[in-house]
């Protein structure tokens, strides 16, 4: 529906002292600080996962021979979104403020247009870690889950803890993570230094990496796990305030994919004498490895 001159009356005649329209400022952008944003040229991309070889035996008779193992396929098909705004010409001509735009050039609609494309691509590259206790990944469990299937030689790995973001739960944290091992049962090399937080744990999180002594504590003793943290993140779109993540930035597998980045397009519709302007993106999200993450859902566990 195309808004009319009747709905915006007062900013067609010179009256206001100020007009006030959505001048707040956006968020900064946090995607990129938790996930490998790369571009993409197909409409869907594909990854395959698959086993390598375990350790070498010592030899008896002859040599043991040992075949790779074809493990799971993750696609990323991307999706399209948009949204526009119609405007009549009367309107964009008697706008005596400059609130919908200078005589339709509509510098407004594509400001506009662009802090909702912007909101969607964070609240989407959140809710990864948002449903990552609940909703079955890859491997048919949730990206933080206790009971992760190897592709080969059987077993299963761990990465839930179940512990408030505190000294020792970063501590067993970043001991989770440096018993990650491959498809195969080799350990390797995943180091949790980057801390992924809510709002509402920023204060506790800084408090614990940043401070010189062992916080709270009446001793002097140095806060050690001030320097195996390299980085607090905070995102402002994660939902439980008490979920916290550890992330190796080296190693994990959490994807942004684009395929076409926001772009703006402006029409003009004779028949009707109204402006268009019409935003349109594609991308895909998810994650490929659940290693190099750890994920707490903050209860501090039973024991």
């Amino acid at each position: 529906m195309a808004m009319t001159p009747e709905e915006f009356g007062d900013l067609l005649e010179p009256i206001l002292r100020k007009t006030f329209f959505e001048t707040y400022d956006s968020l900064p952008e946090q995607y990129n600080k938790f996930m490998r944003v790369e571009n993409s040229k197909k409409r869907t991309e594909t990854d395959w996962r698959g086993a390598g070889l375990g350790m070498w035996n010592e030899h008896d008779t002859t040599v043991e021979y040992e075949d790779y193992a074809a493990g799971d396929t993750i696609e990323y098909t991307h999706t399209t979104f948009s949204k526009g705004i119609i405007i009549p010409f009367e309107l964009a001509e008697d706008d005596q403020y400059n609130v919908i735009g200078p005589r339709g050039q509509g510098t407004r609609a594509t400001q506009e247009l662009s802090k909702g494309a912007k909101y969607r691509v964070e609240v989407d590259a959140a809710s990864i870690l948002n449903d990552g206790f609940t909703v079955d990944g890859y491997d048919g469990e949730p990206l933080f889950d206790d009971d992760h299937p190897n592709i080969k030689g059987g077993g299963t790995q761990d990465n839930l803890l179940t512990r408030e973001l505190s000294e020792q739960g970063l501590r067993e944290g970043r001991l989770l993570m440096r018993g990650q091992e491959n498809e195969v049962g080799l350990k390797i090399n995943a180091v949790g230094k980057r801390l992924i937080v809510p709002p509402d744990l920023e204060y506790t999180a800084l408090k614990l990496t940043e401070s010189d002594h062992v916080p709270g504590g009446d001793l002097n003793d140095k806060n050690v796990i001030a320097r195996m943290i390299d980085s607090v993140v905070v995102l402002d779109h994660l939902d439980d305030e008490d979920a916290w993540f550890l992330q190796d930035p080296n190693l994990h597998q959490l994807l942004f994919l684009w395929r076409v980045k926001p772009e703006m397009f402006r029409d003009k519709d004779i028949d009707r004498f109204h402006f268009k302007f019409t935003g349109r993106m594609r991308f895909s999200y998810g994650y490929s490895d659940w290693r190099g993450m750890v994920g707490s859902t903050g209860a501090v566990s039973a024991d």
